[in-house]
């Protein structure tokens, strides 16, 4: 499936740098199965995590 994103400007520089990925390695440290978040919600980082990669800039 494809989509198309608007990233606010204020985050511009976050996309640029590592397309977020510091922000989802955090997330899926903090994933520890013991309260709400558990494999699914993982998984769900880890598959946005792998999207945002493999993004790109259109305009």
């Amino acid at each position: 499936m494809i989509i198309q994103l608007e990233i606010p400007s204020e985050f511009e520089s976050d996309y640029k740098r590592d397309r977020f990925d510091e922000f989802f390695q955090r997330v899926l440290a903090d994933i520890d199965y013991t309260g709400a978040c558990g494999n699914y919600e993982s998984e769900t980082a880890q598959m946005m995590d792998d999207a945002f990669k493999e993004s790109r800039i259109i305009r």
